[in-house]
């Protein structure tokens, strides 16, 4: 963009330009880059034509039609905040403006100007290339920073240019989101950042997320803008199990290794007494280390294999970040997506045998009311289990906003869910529950309704009343995700969105099993049983071979 500018301005400088050129050279290098919303080219008074005043044709791609700035406003007062990408340049070569509302372009956009000077070295006018902050955000939301990994950008004077939350853009500052930031790693960050003594990369524990973060700071070279990409330890490393299963695969396989040495070692036909305690005391230290190791693993990971999940929505940026990516999808696609904000709060829960959950509790949902009538209002809990009555929801109450209408549900239901016992006693549950629209060609997305709830990180248990207890597991955290999914088909309706990868909202519970619990009532039992028929072989009388006597067994 800065290599384009300075390519334009050496045109204006050296060559002469009928008004007609003029305009179609704006044109033409308004379209030759994608990122630009559009190109000016504005002259001092009367520098371009004795008989015009101010002359400044500004070409908007978005309307595709060339606007006489000059006729819109007086873009040579100096009074004015937003004549600084012209008013600005009278005392330098170029120059980033900071973030305005551009009376041309109708939208928030920044400017990259450039001088033009006469053959005398005067000041003559400047091009001005324009970036639409929105499309500058959409640009930021197509990189790839994992699933909810997301970056941002502040001007030289901090303030925000690119950000997951969009009603920080060109409105906040960084120093309003540092009072504000409860992540005391990214406080640190931005304060940094307004002193002007940026660190290249911050490592910080996530309290919300409770993994690791990396956040890497850079300055653009030209405009000296701030640039933040900010990533979390899952989207780096990719799901935690993979490495837990390795790790237990090396020390399985370090096992076999050793007790293979044992048999090449005590690879005889008679041992004596010394060395079979030997063998037995190794054999048993060896099946305790492997035991305390996978169960040290288990324990230990405090993350969850998210797979075609989303990771855990803690914030609003990540929240934010995750609506964004979702938009820039359905736009791509050609479809304008609606967010109904929805949140819950589980009252009762009860297994009812190893697979299915009875779930009761509330639903709220805050539809703008100039959807009420386009869409079709109300939910639906696909998870159900295939029972007469197993689901019942009803509407208890409607209230009116401004802008909203809040719908507030009860509901009960049984829902089947896939539980993997396969690491018991160390495994983990996820007791979720997914909540649709009613019909997909609404194009709605619910979103977690974090406003409603006092604290969103995963570990305060939100959405979950503190009486709910269960017995021999306990509660480690609760969080709203996305699961995403691909039903191949769109059900016969005529809207080819339901077609395209989905994003559900499910409310999770995450459950532990408590280990003390298991060991009790399952290990205790058999080790009992155990040593006692050890005592029993060991007490008994030896014969001469000294085999046990089984008479007396």
């Amino acid at each position: 963009m800065v290599n384009q500018g300075e390519a334009l301005a050496k045109k204006l400088q050296t060559n002469t330009y009928t008004e007609e050129a003029l305009e179609a050279l704006i044109i033409t290098e308004s379209n030759a880059l994608p990122s630009l919303l559009g190109v000016t080219v504005a002259y001092e008074p009367k520098a371009f034509k004795d008989d015009v005043h101010l002359y400044a044709p500004y070409f908007d791609k978005n309307q595709n039609k060339i606007l006489q700035l000059g006729e819109l406003y007086d873009y040579t007062d100096t009074s004015k905040t937003t004549t600084r990408w012209y008013t600005s340049l009278r005392n330098q070569n170029n120059a980033w403006t900071e973030p305005y509302y551009g009376q041309g372009a109708q939208a928030l956009v920044s400017d990259y100007s450039i001088a033009l000077k006469d053959v005398n070295g005067n000041f003559k006018g400047v091009v001005s290339l324009t970036i639409s902050l929105a499309q500058f955000t959409d640009f930021i939301h197509g990189l790839s920073l994992g699933k909810t990994g997301y970056g941002f950008v502040a001007s030289k004077a901090h303030n925000v240019l690119s950000h997951p939350i969009t009603d920080y853009i060109g409105v906040a500052n960084l120093k309003e989101l540092q009072i504000t930031e409860t992540e005391k790693g990214l406080s640190e960050a931005y304060n940094d950042i307004i002193n002007n003594t940026p660190q290249p990369n911050y490592q910080f524990e996530s309290e919300a997320r409770n993994q690791k973060t990396l956040l890497v700071v850079d300055k653009a070279k030209h405009a000296n803008w701030t640039i933040g990409v900010l990533f979390y330890e899952d989207d780096l490393l990719g799901p935690v199990i993979g490495l837990k299963q390795k790790n237990i695969l090396i020390a399985l396989g370090a096992s076999l290794l050793f007790l293979a040495v044992l048999v090449l070692f005590y690879n005889r036909d008679y041992l004596s007494r010394r060395e079979i305690w030997c063998l037995s005391v190794m054999a048993t230290c060896l099946l305790i280390f492997n035991i305390c190791f996978v169960s040290f693993l288990e324990y230990s990971n405090k993350y969850i294999d998210i797979g075609k999940t989303s990771p855990p929505i803690t914030s609003q940026t990540a929240l934010n970040s995750i609506e964004n990516d979702e938009r820039y999808k359905a736009k791509n696609r050609g479809v304008q997506l609606k967010t109904i904000p929805t949140g819950i709060y589980i009252e009762q829960v009860d297994f009812e045998n190893s697979y299915n959950v009875n779930i009761g509790g509330t639903v709220w949902q805050k539809y703008p009311k100039n959807l009420l009538d386009e869409v079709e209002v109300g939910f639906k809990l696909p998870q159900v289990s295939p029972f007469a009555e197993a689901l019942y929801i009803e509407e208890r109450f409607r209230e009116e906003t401004q802008n909203s209408v809040l719908i507030n549900y009860t509901f009960r239901t049984t829902v089947k869910l896939n539980f993997d016992y396969s690491s018991f006693p160390f495994d983990k549950q996820d007791v979720n529950l997914e909540i649709q629209p009613l019909r997909t060609s609404d194009g709605l997305l619910f979103v977690p309704d974090l406003l409603s709830y006092q604290n969103v990180a995963s570990s305060k248990k939100s959405g979950l009343s503190p009486h709910i207890k269960f017995t021999g597991s306990d509660i480690i955290e609760t969080y709203f995700d996305y699961n995403y999914v691909n039903y191949t088909t769109n059900y016969g309706e005529s809207n080819q969105m339901v077609a395209q990868t989905l994003p559900e909202l499910q409310f999770n519970i995450q459950l532990r099993r408590v280990l003390i619990t298991s060991f009790i009532t399952y290990l205790i039992p058999i080790f009992v049983t155990l040593v006692l028929i050890y005592i029993m072989i060991f007490s008994t009388t030896k014969t001469n071979n000294k085999f046990a006597d089984t008479n007396v067994v």
